[in-house]
């Protein structure tokens, strides 16, 4: 089973897409995406964001991974910056167009794009184990929480910096 839709894992916050589903992915991202590169999360306004976010961090972190923490920033914006910084990857959280009680989980990788089919199954079926034999570090090994807040800052010059003239 794929739990991931066409934009990501989707689902009523605490309810279909729950605490534990966003620590799993932490993890599956931990795991499998860029071994040894930093992974970021940023997310949008819906109340559900930060406790998604805490349990991605925390997945992330107990892989030994670092993580960068964007806070608010448009999906753009996370995509741009892990691509610039040369990132292994990120995920946005963030519903879109949804109502206010849903959220989702959309997964960059290293540049800046959708993760593949292939790695969305790949987590998918991580997220739905039992079991987990991934690694699980200790004391100083454990991954680092970074503040990323003043890079959206990065993404806001770029912006500035396109043309201004109309293409139509």
């Amino acid at each position: 089973m794929n739990l991931f839709g066409t934009d990501g894992i989707r689902g009523v916050a605490n309810t279909e897409l729950t605490c534990e589903i966003a620590f799993r992915l932490g993890r599956a991202m931990g795991i499998y995406l860029s071994p040894g590169m930093d992974l970021c999360v940023g997310r949008d306004t819906r109340l559900s964001g930060d406790m998604l976010e805490a349990a991605i961090v925390a997945g992330v972190t107990s892989t030994g991974r670092n993580v960068l923490r964007l806070g608010v920033i448009t999906t753009p914006g996370l995509s741009f910056l892990v691509k610039d910084l040369g990132l292994g990857g990120g995920v946005m959280i963030s519903a879109s167009h949804n109502p206010a009680e849903y959220n989702g989980l959309k997964v960059f990788g290293p540049d800046g794009k959708k993760i593949p089919d292939q790695t969305e199954c790949l987590f998918s079926e991580f997220i739905l184990a039992k079991g987990d034999d991934g690694p699980v570090p200790s004391g100083p090994s454990v991954g680092r929480v970074l503040p990323g807040e003043a890079l959206v800052i990065r993404y806001a010059r770029f912006l500035e910096s396109a043309p201004k003239e109309r293409l139509s």
